[in-house]
This record gives C-alpha cells, sequence and structure tokens, in this order.
C-alpha cells in the first residue's frame, strides 16, 4: 500500500542529530532552543560533512536546511516501504490540507493518509497577496526570527495576523485547529481517501474522538520537565514505524 504523511515535526525526527552535531550524547534541547542557539555546532558539523566553498550568509540557511533533511531521512517514515512524508516543522491542519490537495492533484489518491497532531504552538494564516495566496505557518516561539520561505512582505502580514489572533486566547485557536481538522477531514472523505490520525500529544485529545493513541512513544524520549531527549528520540523511530505498519498499514 502505498500512504502518504501530513504533519509536523513528530513525523520529522527534528533534532534527533544533535548529540553528533553538539558532542553532547545526553543532549536534552527543545526545537526553539535548538534553533536560536546551535549555530557555531551547526556550521562546524555541516562544514565537516560539506566541502563546497560558500558565504557565511549561505551556510546559516543551508545548514539549518541540511540538518532538517539529514534528520528526515532518519525519521519514521523513512522506514516504511512506499512512503511520501511531507511533514515539515511548524506545520498546522490548514498547511497539511493544502499540501493533501496539491498532491492528490498532482499524484492521484494514495492508499492511505497518516495524519499527525502538532505543537500547540504552531500557527497558521492564509495571506493573500501579490494576486497570489500564501498558506504561511511557524511556531509562535520563532515568529521573530529570520525566515526564507515566504516573501518579507507576506511573512509580515502572517506575523501581523498571528499576532492580532492570540488577543482572542486559547479557545479560540482550539476552536480553529479543530475546524481545520474538520475541513481536512471533509477533503479525504468526501474523495474516497482512507486515513488514520496518530495522535502523539495528549493535550490534543480535544480535536476529534477517532484518533489512534500514540502517545506512549512520544512520552518515552520526553524528560520530566517535558523536553525531548534526542537519542531516545532517535530511537523510537523505529519503533513508531513498525507499529505503524503492523497495525494500519497491513490492514
Amino acid at each position: 500500500m502505498n500512504s502518504v504523511v501530513i504533519g509536523d515535526c513528530v513525523a520529522t525526527a527534528v533534532n534527533v542529530l544533535l548529540p553528533e552535531i553538539t558532542g553532547a550524547t545526553d543532549c536534552v534541547v527543545d526545537m526553539v532552543d535548538a534553533k536560536k542557539k546551535l549555530d557555531k555546532d551547526l556550521f562546524a558539523w555541516f562544514l565537516k560533512n560539506n566541502k563546497t566553498k560558500m558565504q557565511f550568509s549561505d551556510i546559516r540557511a543551508v545548514s539549518h536546511k541540511y540538518k532538517l533533511q539529514r534528520e528526515k531521512e532518519l525519521a519514521w517514515p523513512s522506514h516504511i516501504d512506499n512512503c511520501i512524508n511531507l511533514a515539515v516543522t511548524g506545520e498546522t491542519f490548514q498547511g497539511m490540507h493544502n499540501k493533501i490537495k496539491d498532491h492528490v492533484a498532482e499524484n492521484g489518491k494514495p492508499g492511505l493518509v497518516l495524519i499527525t497532531d502538532f505543537s500547540e504552538s504552531h500557527r497558521c494564516v492564509v495571506v493573500h497577496s501579490h494576486g497570489e495566496q500564501y498558506v504561511v505557518k511557524r511556531d509562535l516561539n520563532l515568529l521573530d526570527a529570520d525566515q526564507g520561505t515566504w516573501p518579507q512582505d507576506v511573512y509580515q502580514k502572517f506575523v501581523g495576523k498571528v499576532k492580532q489572533q492570540e488577543l482572542f486566547g486559547q479557545r479560540y485557536q482550539k476552536r480553529k485547529h479543530k475546524k481545520s481538522f474538520d475541513m481536512l477531514i471533509r477533503f479525504l472523505e468526501s474523495n474516497d481517501i482512507s486515513y488514520k490520525f496518530l495522535l502523539f500529544r495528549k493535550d490534543n485529545k480535544y480535536i476529534t474522538r477517532k484518533y489512534e493513541d500514540m502517545t506512549e512513544y512520544n512520552d518515552s524520549y520526553l524528560d520530566a520537565a517535558g523536553r525531548e531527549i534526542s537519542s531516545k528520540k532517535l530511537l523510537a523511530q523505529e519503533l513508531i514505524a513498525s507499529h505503524v505498519k503492523n497495525t494500519f498499514i497491513a490492514q
């Protein structure tokens, strides 16, 4: 069966290479800290693995992208045959909806869509600019950090809308997430596409009653403060893949 994964960093194994990059085998750090503080070690690691000369400004962007690519190659979807992984860090249900629509239009219907939940701090806003529609998303904690994905004026509109929406409070965000999830599911069901919603975070149980409980895997690599232990997260990838293959793919 061919399958497609849409989701956030829980399906991209983000930060599992931190022990290799930093030299700290017991590395415990969250995604935000890693992105803000990692530059020096990341640059050295990147240059060790890539001999092509480039400007410092290029290294900053390319090294982060290279890290994400290498980690995604280690993520649990990579251990599943005929599986396309469309997950990205900072994803939301709006972004997933947009991605799977484009994928189906270009490649036809997959045999199964695997949907993951995402961190509470992820935000997404649709921005209309330059005669185009942009589905812009990012983690709240990184709003003011550099980005190279969207045109800068589009991104600034996104930031302004996000900050405005934050004034409405957490209940508003939960309603928005649930509404976006329902729209995604309606698209899949109206196109007769099989799907499974894999829930990794207990706090997201409000989204729907119809989910596959994957929280034990997420909990297995968290410390008492809820931070990810990179080495344990890496070990969990094959276990997650095995469970997904045996429980959902083999059906």
